[in-house]
């Protein structure tokens, strides 16, 4: 809490701090000092942890090497199963404790490299009553197609192999953009908002959207955009909202299979070849949502086709391309 008869100024730098504290985290390292009832913080396991996790009636200075045995081998079971909840002494004794860092990182726990943003800062201040659960609520409740609601969810949960992906698992090499040519930009932040291609393709659109220049880190928060155009500003009217959504969804899918065409048949779309494209494709999409509005005969169809699975029963959605269509 600020201090008693603090200035506007004052509360709002207080404000800041509490917003800088609850979305960033340390992750440990082997000799850490940092106060666990202050911050979040992250063992070798990745579960963030914070001041919520502790016993609320015990409250004290706590750093790593206090929940550790006095030879500092192995964790202190029985210091961790009084001082933490259930939940969080089961998965912290359940980590292993030699695998820590060397040093202490703090992070930034919404962005994927845990690097801060002023980008990533402002989509935590916009959208922060944006949950996952609503987003994908309103994406599979859509009307757009269901191959463009697949591609977007992998989208959103970072399915899209490219090759800062890859990197990440297996070590690779990242390679140049297959779009733009670009050494080291095959990664989903480059090709979403600052690819050359992808920025040259959204100036020539309707709306002449500056895509480099709104906030998006990563894969949900474009999903996010797409769905809710004006989150980060009202820059679309609302009665093109739903024009605008699709538009944004079928440019993005044709880029991925611009990007793969290139990267498995070696094959180079020029920039008109692609606009042309793109404008096809929505066209096609745009039709069929226009006679849906005015009440066509496969309205009823197209309305309820997704229901939630009847209980016990899981639904799964799958997408396949072939060679020669």
């Amino acid at each position: 809490m600020p201090p008693r008869g603090a200035s506007t100024g004052v509360r709002g730098i207080w404000k800041t701090r509490q917003f800088i504290l609850s979305h960033s985290a340390w992750i440990l390292g082997h000799d850490s000092n940092i106060d666990l009832w202050k911050w979040n913080w992250v063992c070798s396991d990745g579960v963030v942890m914070g001041p919520k996790d502790f016993n609320p009636r015990v409250c004290s200075h706590l750093s790593l090497g206090d929940l550790k045995r006095n030879n500092g081998n192995g964790w202190d079971r029985e210091l961790i199963a009084r001082v933490f909840l259930p939940e969080a002494a089961n998965s912290l004794v359940n980590c292993n404790a030699e695998e820590s860092l060397e040093n202490d990182r703090l992070i930034w726990m919404s962005n994927s490299s845990g690097d801060f943003s002023l980008k990533s800062a402002y989509w935590n201040l916009c959208c922060k009553d944006l949950s996952p659960i609503s987003m994908f609520s309103s994406l599979w409740r859509s009307p757009l197609h269901e191959r463009l609601k697949l591609f977007l969810w992998k989208v959103a949960h970072d399915c899209l192999l490219f090759g800062a992906r890859l990197s990440r698992i297996f070590g690779n090499v990242i390679g140049k953009c297959h779009l733009c040519n670009e050494e080291g930009e095959d990664s989903a932040s480059h090709f979403f908002s600052r690819c050359s291609i992808t920025r040259s393709l959204w100036l020539q659109s309707k709306w002449n959207v500056r895509v480099d220049l709104i906030p998006l880190s990563s894969g949900a928060e474009v999903v996010s955009w797409i769905l809710n155009p004006n989150v980060v500003g009202d820059v679309i009217s609302p009665s093109d909202c739903k024009e605008f959504s699709l538009y944004a969804s079928v440019l993005y899918h044709s880029l991925w299979f611009f990007r793969n065409d290139a990267f498995h048949n070696n094959v180079q779309w020029t920039l008109t070849e692609m606009k042309k494209r793109i404008e096809n494709q929505f066209m096609g999409f745009w039709k069929v949502l226009v006679r849906l509005d005015a009440g066509g005969e496969e309205r009823a169809i197209v309305v309820h086709r997704w229901t939630h699975p009847r209980p016990g029963r899981i639904r799964i959605n799958v997408d396949y391309a072939t060679k020669d269509n």
